[in-house]
């Protein structure tokens, strides 16, 4: 391009070249002839510095040490152009990154006397690139990732995602990703709504259930990730994803736990409900028992009453008796010998008295002590009474808690079967599938997840 210049008409485009390129010249042994302005800012040499000095000054000692770096100043002194990135070092021993072209210059009998580096600084570009790829390799090095066509073909898969399915790539590389699915979700409309979402450049996120090369279900934890090229074309979907099968089955372990628990506690509290309801059933006969005997208490004791009555009125007759036989016997002493036997008769009569006294005191007493027991065993009852009545009210509580503990169990068991179908039971369709029922869960020995449909609510 050059040659068909003048050189007043090469100036300027050398100068555009020196304004926009870091430069610098060698001989073909490599020592620095000169360089621009432009190189000098980006190694942070000046030209006292760095002119004179050997090539190696701006390179690890690493890489002056291999054989390469001979044979790339050999290939320079035959002539043969070079290009590429090369890690440099500036003034500071800091890296530096150049994407730089090596020019020999031939002389009119087409010897090499100097080499020309044309390059720029990409220094920022390359920490960048740096940074990604580290970021890729901890992504790499911690999770499983595969890539697919946007038509859901495998293109490759790192190592863990091998280990994960227990296939080789070669054994999936071109296969369709539907051979980690049962069959009945990949032919389901479900699925191909799936990819064309993908297609449409959704991101998609969730749990879901695959199938490893022995068919057996596992669980991912995973990100399908649509990636576009320059001019915003799809041309493959990343996933990333973790293996949590071993955290599906703990947790479907405990919700089987949670249901058999429920059920347990459930038949518990119908049985505790029903002790319960006989108890009480029981607690209010003897109440009515307690109260029949309580209200014969009071008819005893109004008989006593009535019976006092009567003793009291014997107690009246036979104190007139009394002064009845007194009254005879002073008679009998006035009649002398006429009135002797009406004075024995009299004298009878008298201890009749007495002795009726004696008997009315008795009964009288009985029928007090009678009457206290009476009063006792009433007030007895009634306090009894009192406490068949709080019996009856706490079992009627503990009837009710017994309910409320059942109704806080059904509760429990609830929210673990929401929290397990939140956590772990997505399908790439979006579709939930839902739980066993709960009692049919806690009575199975194991609850398996088949390659078989399960029923779904979108």
């Amino acid at each position: 391009m050059f040659g068909t210049r003048t050189p007043r008409q090469r100036e300027p485009l050398i100068d555009a070249i020196h304004r926009a390129m870091a430069v610098i010249e060698f001989d073909p042994q490599g020592t620095i002839l000169c360089a621009n302005s432009a190189f000098f800012e980006a190694t942070g040499y000046s030209a006292e510095t760095l002119v004179g000095q050997h090539h190696s000054v701006l390179c690890t000692p690493e890489h002056v040490a291999d054989e390469a770096y001979a044979t790339f100043w050999a290939r320079l002194r035959d002539g043969e152009f070079i290009n590429g990135r090369c890690k440099r070092l500036d003034h500071e021993g800091q890296p530096l990154w150049l994407e730089a072209t090596y020019n020999p210059i031939r002389d009119r009998r087409g010897r090499v006397v100097r080499v020309i580096k044309i390059a720029t600084d990409i220094t920022p570009q390359i920490r960048e690139e740096q940074e990604m790829n580290s970021r890729l390799k901890a992504i790499d090095r911690s999770m499983a990732v595969i890539e697919f066509t946007p038509d859901g073909h495998i293109l490759t898969a790192n190592q863990n995602f091998l280990n994960t399915v227990g296939y080789t790539l070669e054994e999936i590389e071109g296969a369709h990703h539907r051979i980690f699915c049962c069959k009945t979700l990949a032919a389901s409309p479900e699925y191909r709504a799936f990819w064309a979402q993908l297609n449409a450049g959704e991101f998609m996120s969730g749990q879901f259930k695959r199938f490893d090369k022995h068919r057996r279900t596992l669980w991912l934890e995973a990100t399908y990730n649509p990636i576009f090229d320059d001019d915003g074309q799809l041309y493959k979907v990343i996933k990333f994803a973790s293996n949590i099968t071993e955290r599906v089955d703990r947790e479907t372990e405990s919700l089987r736990l949670a249901c058999r628990i429920s059920a347990d506690t459930e038949n518990t509290a119908g049985d505790g409900s029903r002790i319960i309801d006989e108890t009480v059933r029981e607690i209010r006969s003897i109440a009515d028992r307690v109260e029949a005997t309580s209200r014969l208490l009071n008819d005893l004791t109004q008989q006593a009453a009535g019976i006092t009555a009567i003793v009291e009125t014997i107690r009246s007759i036979a104190s007139q008796t009394n002064m009845l036989s007194l009254n005879a016997a002073i008679e009998a002493a006035r009649a002398g010998e006429h009135g002797r036997g009406f004075s024995v008769v009299a004298h009878e009569v008298r201890q009749l008295a007495r002795r009726t006294a004696e008997a009315t005191s008795d009964i009288s007493g009985t029928i007090d002590t009678l009457q206290q027991l009476s009063r006792n065993a009433n007030t007895s009852m009634h306090t009894c009474r009192e406490s068949v009545d709080k019996g009856v009210d706490m079992a009627g509580n503990a009837g009710e808690a017994i309910v409320r503990i059942s109704a806080c169990t059904n509760d429990m068991i609830m929210a673990v079967r929401s929290m397990a179908s939140t956590v772990d039971m997505n399908d790439e369709s979006g579709a939930v599938r839902q739980l066993p029922d709960c009692k049919s869960l806690a009575a199975s020995p194991q609850w398996e997840d088949r390659d078989t449909p399960a029923s779904v609510a979108l």
